[in-house]
């Protein structure tokens, strides 16, 4: 039997019945289609073609894609020209490559906003240096370049900011012994699928004296082999542990890491010239690798000296937790911090870790950059570099759906530069 309503029942439920959605294909939406299945769906000019026909039965040139796109790349190069760089005080600087040509790189390590991504002919000195220029005229001010051993990136940005401080990349180094000692790894493994290999081979068998042979020559290389890569990664794991901001200062850091690459230089051996070289190499730069703790205790200092606390307060309540918690050390220390600090005891302690997550060791976010944009070179072979200047104002306007720090959840790095709202990326580029 069928439902009846009375008359006055359908405007009732028209007054409560939610509105039609409408989706307006104008020119406009087209627009932020293909600059959308370009950016969000790494497609190229020829998928974005066929994707519009599929779907909406409408036929776009390739030559009216790329003016799009251009035009695109045109707005978010006025608008990236307008954001005052004046709140970068550290940057991580490096070369990305596409084709062998060099892209040079400027990440704030802070606030994760790119303020450097220029395709250039070369990577000199006056080549970087001119770069920067550019970048200071919209009041970039670097104090301290977090970069690689770059001949060209070491003498121009100096050039262009005589006051820098140069801090050597931990994360090269760490990945470059990570890498020797994973070569020592793989040695190993080798060694012990062969052993297994042949021992497979003599069992159930009559007894081939060749293959016995073989069998005993490998056993006596693998044991050797198994606790020289044991203790090499334990060893490797050690030293970076030692290079996390965990209390100690430069000086214990210095020779606590020196000790470690001693101990790895004489496990190695002469197994692994390669890994002897990064080594040496890398004890020959343990100083200058290290200066990000000197970093942090300069910026201790003048925290407490600029809010009225005595200077060696806050570095000692950095140290606090490297005396080791209940020892007689760390109980002297702790009575004479809350003496000096009295009430502000725990607001210090926090500020303490702020001043640490300030300062930061490594460029590996030019790395993360780099993985970001390999999807685009690998579509494209070269990415133009209009097409490299939207993808930057892209990337800095995006907003962090999840990260490990919690106040960087729902804002973009240009919100966290700026600290202000922006326009979404899709009006900055194509309009409302």
């Amino acid at each position: 039997m069928g439902q009846t309503f009375s008359p006055g029942m359908d405007s009732f439920c028209e007054i409560f019945a939610p509105d039609t959605q409408v989706l307006v294909t104008n020119n406009h939406f087209f627009e932020k289609m293909v600059v959308s299945l370009a950016l969000d769906g790494f497609a190229s000019e020829e998928g974005i073609q066929r994707i519009l026909k599929n779907n909406f039965g409408k036929h776009f040139s390739i030559g009216k894609i790329s003016q799009i796109l251009n035009r695109a790349a045109d707005h978010a190069a006025e608008f990236d020209a307008s954001i005052d760089l004046s709140g970068i005080r550290q940057g991580a600087n490096d070369e990305i490559f596409q084709c062998g040509i060099p892209v040079l790189t400027g990440i704030d390590p802070v606030s994760t906003y790119i303020y450097l991504l220029q395709q250039e002919k070369d990577r000199s000195a006056p080549t970087w240096q001119a770069a920067m220029e550019t970048c200071k005229a919209r009041n970039l001010n670097l104090e301290v370049s977090i970069s690689d051993c770059g001949a060209g990136l070491l003498s121009g940005i100096p050039k262009a900011f005589p006051d820098v401080m140069i801090q050597p990349d931990l994360f090269h180094w760490l990945m470059e012994l990570g890498k020797e000692i994973s070569s020592q790894e793989r040695k190993a493994y080798s060694l012990l699928s062969d052993y297994y290999q042949y021992e497979d081979a003599l069992n159930g068998q009559r007894l081939h004296e060749k293959t016995f042979q073989k069998l005993l020559a490998v056993e006596e290389k693998l044991l050797p082999a198994l606790d020289r890569c044991d203790t090499l990664l334990i060893l490797y794991e050690w030293l970076k542990e030692m290079t996390r901001c965990n209390g100690y200062d430069r000086g214990d850091v210095a020779a606590l890491c020196g000790w470690i690459l001693e101990r790895m230089e004489e496990t190695a051996g002469e197994s692994s010239g390669r890994l002897s070289q990064a080594l040496s190499k890398t004890r020959k730069n343990l100083p200058g690798i290290l200066v990000y703790l000197e970093r942090i205790e300069k910026a201790l200092r003048d925290y407490a000296l600029e809010h009225g606390y005595p200077g060696e307060a806050f570095v000692l309540l950095y140290k606090l937790p490297g005396y080791g918690f209940g020892t007689e050390k760390y109980r002297a220390a702790d009575r004479r911090l809350r003496h000096m600090l009295k009430n502000a005891y725990a607001d210090s302690y926090r500020k303490v870790q702020e001043i640490l997550d300030g300062v930061k060791r490594a460029s590996s976010l030019v790395e993360n950059l780099n993985g970001r944009l390999r999807p685009y070179m690998n579509l494209k072979r070269m990415v133009p570099e209009k097409f490299l200047t939207l993808l930057k104002v892209y990337f800095n306007t995006k907003r962090y759906r999840r990260s490990r720090k919690a106040d960087r959840v729902g804002k973009s790095p240009l919100e966290l530069l700026t600290g202000q709202k922006h326009e979404d990326f899709y009006d900055i580029v194509c309009g409302r």
